[in-house]
């Protein structure tokens, strides 16, 4: 995840609104996040066996 401080780009958009995930390779783990001006805000840390969610909500 270190990576994604410096290419937040580096996920893919899904389907919730302004929302991008990434897989966490050698691991069965995707975090979804949102870019926030120069902020990266981590939203969920799913496991791939997971249900996703519909949407996603900063707590």
């Amino acid at each position: 995840m270190t990576r994604l401080g410096r290419m937040p780009l580096l996920g893919r958009p899904v389907r919730a609104r302004d929302v991008r995930a990434l897989v966490i390779s050698g691991t069965r783990y995707t975090v979804a996040y949102a870019l926030r001006v120069v902020v990266v805000l981590i939203l969920a840390l799913l496991h791939e066996r997971q249900q996703r969610p519909t949407s996603f909500s900063p707590g």
